[in-house]
């Protein structure tokens, strides 16, 4: 989701090893967790990132489901996840 948001926002973005400046990365819309129900959420964002870490092949399924729990944190509806998929599948193709 913050690629998309980085594309929309800053224009750009290369499929491998984006180049990021440091003043950008200032302005993405990063969620900090106000409820128990967020906190449990990015808990397990943080679970499944360490899983991607510790075992290579898992990252493909991993991201999804990490994707997923974005999605929900940001409260971002099934109609808006469809086209910000959408999106980034034909924008990095």
């Amino acid at each position: 989701m913050l690629s998309y948001y980085f594309i929309k926002s800053f224009g750009s973005y290369k499929k491998l090893f984006p180049r990021i400046l440091i003043e950008k990365i200032k302005d993405l819309p990063i969620k900090i967790p106000s409820s128990n129900i967020e906190l449990e959420k990015a808990n397990e964002i943080i679970r499944y990132v360490k899983k991607s870490l510790n075992n290579k092949e898992k990252i493909v399924s991993n991201q999804e489901k990490i994707d997923l729990l974005v999605f929900d944190l940001y409260n971002i509806s099934n109609n808006e996840r469809e086209y910000i998929w959408n999106f980034m599948s034909s924008s990095l193709n």
